[in-house]
């Protein structure tokens, strides 16, 4: 947590020196930042805010947008609804907002929602709840995959690759985990698979044997599960290893992008017979070739740009929020103005004309995760990236 503050102080100082007078004479547009940077979820908020201040330092030195400079302010969810709510009035009453980039997680977004709905303006999260659809919050749009895509790719996995005959779910009681075993249970009973057993633990918790115990009594062949932190998934592998039950997991895809900072908590073999969820962009078969993918070459430009803090980032929380703040931009220079609904309208036209480092993308007028099942793969050797940052995918 030290290492983690330490690297969100010398962000914050960026972000200062970027916001000079001139900036400020010139009217500059503002994008607000909500984002961890405190709280259960601070490892996540720091790499989301390199990604964003790598984007807006790219635009700013190819002359801004729309003629004018961009500058951040940010907001300090601190992992909390209520702080989210009071931070999102705080960045559209006072601060006065253009876009919003954030927040990380659905049940800050969802509490969050009313207060940006109010204010009109775009934003991009990184929320993947159900109920982030364009009704209840329509300039809304989620670089992320959601609950039901994970969900799609995970069973799929068990039935048709694993072709395992039994599987229980293990999730944290987060409203992106809940609409996850919804879908979860719906997918596997279209299935042959039995579905022996279902627990979830408070997202803080830091001792999940009781929930373990329970789901070992049903004695499935694979364990399906969905977190939303690396702390949460951590202790969970932790309790399970030391109940000596061995039994295979598919998680969600923060074990994908997140498996070093599991194995910080669990140790370096929590993962051993663990794969996770990746997007495909950031995955390679046998024989492909090395450092040619987008990932591979973003990867090399994102290490220019922080190298001291370069092997600490999650990468795809870096990418999510660079290319979050790449389609705000394109948005906004095609329709001439930073008005939220112009913005959303031209996203669901056009977001997979849209260069990005992970796509491609897709978005309707009924539907704005941009993120589908099909973008999704299990990765195996969570804990050996290859030399231009690319995991495995399983079976291939």
């Amino acid at each position: 947590m030290k290492t983690t503050s330490m690297l969100l102080a010398g962000m914050a100082a960026a972000v200062a020196l970027a916001v000079s007078p001139v900036q400020a004479q010139n009217n500059p547009i503002k994008v607000g930042a909500l984002l961890s940077f405190s709280g259960g979820g601070v490892t996540s908020g720091a790499s989301a805010f390199v990604g964003l201040r790598m984007k807006v330092k790219e635009m700013n030195d190819a002359g801004g947008l729309l003629g004018r400079q961009l500058v951040i302010v940010q907001g300090d969810d601190k992992t909390d609804p209520t702080a989210g709510v009071s931070e999102a009035i705080r960045l559209v009453t006072q601060e006065k907002v253009d876009f919003m980039i954030g927040p990380q997680f659905s049940q800050i977004c969802i509490a969050a929602t009313p207060t940006i709905n109010q204010a009109g303006i775009a934003w991009i999260s990184t929320c993947g709840a159900l109920q982030m659809n364009p009704t209840f919050a329509p300039r809304h749009f989620a670089n992320l995959y959601t609950s039901e895509a994970q969900a799609i790719s995970m069973v799929n996995y068990a039935n048709k690759i694993a072709k395992v005959k039994s599987v229980a779910i293990m999730t944290d009681n987060t409203t992106n985990s809940k609409d996850f075993v919804d879908i979860m249970t719906k997918e596997i009973a279209k299935t042959d698979m039995k579905l022996t057993g279902t627990q979830e633990y408070e997202l803080n918790s830091t001792d999940m044997t009781p929930q373990w115990l329970s789901l070992r009594r049903g004695n499935p062949d694979l364990i399906l599960f969905s977190a939303i932190t690396a702390d949460g998934a951590g202790h969970a592998m932790k309790s399970k290893m030391e109940i000596g039950w061995d039994v295979r997991v598919v998680g969600s895809s923060v074990f994908g992008v997140l498996a070093p900072a599991i194995m910080r908590v669990a140790g370096p073999n929590a993962l051993k017979t663990a794969l996770g969820l990746e997007s495909k962009s950031y995955t390679y078969c046998t024989n492909d070739p090395v450092g040619q993918s987008s990932f591979s070459k973003f990867q090399a430009e994102l290490k220019k740009f922080e190298p001291a803090n370069f092997e600490k980032l999650n990468y795809s929380n870096v990418i999510f929020m660079y290319d979050g703040m790449g389609l705000l931009a394109a948005a906004t220079k095609a329709v001439g103005s930073t008005d939220g609904t112009k913005i959303a309208a031209w996203l669901e036209e056009n977001v997979t004309k849209v260069p990005v480092v992970n796509g491609p993308l897709t978005a309707t007028k009924t539907s704005h995760w941009m993120i589908g099942a099909d973008l999704l793969v299990p990765v195996q050797d969570l804990d050996q990236r290859r030399s231009d940052g690319l995991l495995k995918r399983a079976g291939c």
